[in-house]
């Protein structure tokens, strides 16, 4: 007669068998909710979607516990902020580097929101500052007070980001015709 099966096996085995579902059901939203935020960029788009799947595992290693996919677009939606942040910080110390300023305000001359097939390109066009703010606030429907906290900023620099955001975003469609 065999030996009885141990239980605690088996539900490893079912978590298990559900983390392999969740990320069957969940890879290919979370990658086109990542690749539509990040300037359609799809190599940036595959390296946070396999971030916050290893975010999933090692969740699930430590607790047994199969994350929701609501857990999955919260934890894809911190790795592209800290994206920006560590590619703003790149264009902040190269402008320095270059003797420029680093937060030149531009008021918003134009308040026009651009939509269109081309969103997601335009907002690759745009320094990684400026399209985090962007994407927080009108995609993302964060205001701005909580996209500021989320990127580590004022208010106000924010404020400043959202409107030089709208004004490249605005005089990009103008310069290829799209508006």
């Amino acid at each position: 007669m065999g030996e009885p099966e141990d239980s605690s096996k088996v539900d490893v085995v079912d978590c298990l068998d559900g983390l392999i579902a969740l990320y069957d059901s969940s890879v290919d939203d979370v990658y086109n909710f990542v690749f539509r935020r990040c300037g359609a960029d799809g190599e940036l788009a595959q390296d946070i979607t396999q971030e916050t799947f290893l975010s999933a595992a090692r969740h699930f290693r430590l607790t047994a516990d199969v994350p929701s996919a609501g857990w999955l677009y919260q934890v894809a939606r911190r790795r592209l902020v800290d994206h920006w942040r560590y590619e703003a910080r790149k264009e902040r110390k190269l402008r320095l580097v270059m003797g420029g300023r680093v937060d030149d305000h531009i008021d918003d001359p134009a308040d026009e929101f651009v939509t269109g097939n081309q969103m997601a390109q335009s907002l690759g066009e745009l320094p990684a500052s400026q399209r985090a703010a962007f994407v927080l606030c009108h995609l993302d429907g964060h205001s701005t007070a909580e996209a500021a906290e989320a990127l580590g900023r004022s208010l106000k620099a924010t404020e400043s980001l959202l409107a030089r955001a709208r004004q490249n975003l605005a005089s990009t469609y103008q310069e290829d015709g799209r508006d």
